[in-house]
């Protein structure tokens, strides 16, 4: 994972990782040392970041954590419990996946928001199957990182 402000978090094939980040980020990945991580992902500020573990477990921290992401896993889901990846942009942008496939986001540019809404809005010419957004990641400049079924 990558973020603004030189932050960033890489796990290696033997399983060892490294991060330069916040500090509570190292406390967080240190206490939680046990469970795999699924995802790191950070915000716009140098202390957000959201951690999902491979248990569909999560934290996260930092006061730059976008609204409608608090408002899905915290408050609407009382704690939902089977995420599988969260993604953060450097302008509020987020994205959810749930072990079930099921997917949220929000803080889109106008731009991203009428690229998924064409996406989606176009079946398969083949088997007439609704297209599925499964990954969105965010960068600087508006630029982004887009798949779908």
């Amino acid at each position: 994972s990558i973020g603004t402000k030189a932050r960033f978090y890489v796990e290696f094939e033997d399983g060892k990782a490294e991060w330069y980040g916040p500090e509570k980020l190292s406390d967080c990945l240190e206490v939680n040392a046990d469970l795999d991580i699924s995802s790191v992902a950070f915000g716009k500020l140098w202390d957000t970041f959201f951690v999902v573990f491979s248990d569909g477990s999560w934290e996260y921290h930092g006061k730059g954590l976008p609204r409608g992401l608090v408002r899905l896993v915290v408050e609407d889901r009382r704690r939902l419990s089977d995420l599988a990846k969260v993604t953060l942009g450097p302008r509020g942008e987020w994205f959810v996946v749930a072990k079930n496939g099921r997917s949220w986001w929000g803080g889109l540019s106008d731009d991203l928001d009428n690229v998924i809404s064409d996406v989606l809005d176009e079946a398969d010419d083949e088997d007439g199957k609704e297209r599925v957004v499964d990954f969105i990641d965010f960068g600087e400049k508006d630029s982004y990182f887009l798949i779908y079924e």
